[in-house]
């Protein structure tokens, strides 16, 4: 990490942090994911399997707030990663029970999208209604709208061209 961020003379990792809140600085989000990370592979394989979904709890009660993304970025975490991977799990040892435990969870969901994933789209005229409130929006976000790749998105194909 110290590569990363301590020479800001260095072309390869000039970082801009203009327009950015001090906590999403890539510098904190680097420590949280890590922290999350070392948490996650801290717990034994048996939890997971013994517990299944209810294992985020435990997990996240062991750390302080202090160390976490806030609640938005956190549920994203939970319904992109964690979930999916509880899922993985399941299907790699045949337990169905927490395979449906991680599925349902995941397309029950409504997210709690963070404002400047829900902006782009209410500017545009776009009503995020609850059958589109999911987590995915955040990565069509990412990946699309965030990097102007509107011709790649089928999304907005299936928009222009119903």
């Amino acid at each position: 990490m110290a590569l990363a961020f301590e020479n800001p003379q260095s072309e390869k990792y000039n970082w801009n942090f203009s327009g950015m809140r001090p906590g999403s600085q890539p510098k904190n989000r680097v420590r949280q994911a890590a922290i999350l990370h070392h948490q996650f592979i801290d717990v034994k394989f048996e939890t997971y399997l013994k517990s299944g979904t209810d294992s985020w709890n435990s997990l996240i009660a062991s750390l302080s707030k202090s160390e976490l993304p806030g609640s938005s970025r956190m549920e994203i975490i939970h319904k992109t990663v964690f979930l999916p991977s509880i899922y993985l799990l399941g299907d790699l040892f045949f337990a169905q029970k927490l395979c449906s435990s991680a599925y349902n969870g995941w397309v029950n969901s409504i997210a709690i999208l963070p404002k400047e994933v829900r902006r782009p789209f209410e500017e545009s005229g776009f009503e995020i209604g609850k059958s589109v409130k999911k987590f995915g929006l955040a990565h069509q976000y990412k990946r699309f709208c965030k990097q102007r790749n509107c011709h790649r998105c089928e999304v907005f194909k299936s928009v222009i061209n119903p």
